[in-house]
């Protein structure tokens, strides 16, 4: 039986060296991680501890001998090298989710940009705290608090970091279903609850108003309005409004629908095409052809202020004319609160627009007190 402490040979990017445990037992050898990381020059690497002149001598060799001492009692029990280091050389978390990433190219480019992101913070915060690795059983609240401090240093807010946990504990989820491991701590990992949105919607008549106005004069500019519009009516995201294609269009029962599978969440979706949309998608061809999301959002923002609205609101803390507020998916968003608004009810705009839950779809509805006041007005139960 050997049992000692060495050090990695592979340097680390602050200069030093992982401390692990060699183990050979019955022709099993076996590498236990320490988590302790020092400068090559405060090693013996003979007597296989940390020297003197290290800050932190005593307490790094108390708990390399400790770690010894629990191996040797392991195989004293009749344990196998494997059995013992099963648990401390379990896998690699960032190894294992970059194969996720890797493996999972159905997924929407947004989606894998996501798992991407999560990955790249995971990888810089490893860097940042000295650890080796991360296995599954690191994610414990207490890591997740430090690493969400990390993020919001780097100006990753709630918005951003519910996002990022929410992939992590997806691929950690997948790794306990495969057998990979059997950590349990990371369930206990809470993610940032989602507030109710308060960004900005078009009304109705606001939308009424884009729809009549005369851009003839251009028509970059009026085919910009157009695809905003449809994307209004449809209830869609760019991406998906960006796909349309005649093919997807169905007859059923003397009416027109368009069927299509959300280029973000797979979900299928069928939405009644009307006459004006109609009229839309035949000005164009069905050929929306469009450039880039960016690109869109501002065009969208000087369309809109030249249709007059300009009226002065607030958004995540900020005052501008309500132009400046507007993106492409401010049409998804408009679009669900006026059907609401209109009698539709949630699980038909659901269904329409291509929500998974309602709890999703009531974040983008966006109709004031006051709105909904002025409607619950009309109401029986409260004219008498």
């Amino acid at each position: 039986m050997t049992i000692k402490a060495v050090l990695s040979y592979r340097k680390r990017k602050d200069g030093t060296k992982a401390i692990r445990i060699y183990v050979y037992y019955k022709g099993q050898k076996s590498y236990v991680r320490t988590d302790l990381n020092i400068p090559e020059k405060d090693w013996n690497d003979r007597r296989g501890e940390v020297k003197k002149t290290h800050p932190f001598s005593k307490t790094y060799n108390r708990k390399i001998n400790a770690i010894k001492h629990d191996i040797e009692s392991g195989i004293l029990k009749g344990n196998t090298v494997k059995e013992i280091t099963k648990g401390a050389d379990d896998s690699d978390f960032l190894a294992y989710m970059a194969q996720y990433i890797k493996r999972e190219q159905s997924l929407s480019r947004g989606t894998l940009r996501l798992y991407e992101s999560a990955h790249r913070h995971l990888s810089n915060y490893r860097l940042e705290v000295g650890k080796e690795m991360l296995t599954p059983y690191d994610f414990t609240p207490a890591f997740i608090n430090g690493f969400r401090n990390y993020l919001y240093d780097l100006g990753c807010k709630d918005a951003g970091q519910r996002q990022i946990l929410k992939k992590i504990k997806k691929v950690l989820r997948l790794g306990q279903t495969q057998g990979v491991h059997d950590a349990n701590a990371w369930k206990e990992i809470t993610v940032p609850r989602e507030p109710k949105s308060n960004k900005i919607y078009l009304t109705q008549s606001e939308m009424d108003t884009l729809y009549d106005m005369d851009l003839s004069h251009n028509p970059a500019v009026e085919k910009e309005r157009d695809r905003f519009w449809l994307a209004y009516k449809f209830m869609m995201r760019y991406s998906d409004i960006a796909s349309v294609n005649r093919e997807m269009m169905v007859l059923t029962k003397g009416k027109r629908f368009l069927v299509y599978i959300s280029v973000k969440t797979k979900i299928k979706a069928t939405v009644p095409i009307g006459e004006k949309a109609l009229k839309l998608l035949e000005k164009y061809d069905w050929k929306l052809d469009f450039t880039s999301n960016q690109q869109a959002n501002r065009e969208l923002k000087r369309i809109v202020s030249m249709a007059g609205i300009n009226q002065i609101v607030e958004q995540d803390g900020k005052s501008a004319p309500k132009s400046q507020f507007v993106t492409f998916h401010t049409a998804r968003r408009s679009g669900a609160t006026n059907a609401y608004l209109s009698g539709l009810s949630l699980k038909i705009i659901a269904d329409v627009g291509g929500w998974k839950k309602f709890t999703t779809l009531q974040v983008y509805l966006r109709a004031s007190q006051m709105v909904s006041a002025t409607q619950a007005a009309d109401h029986d139960f409260f004219k008498e």
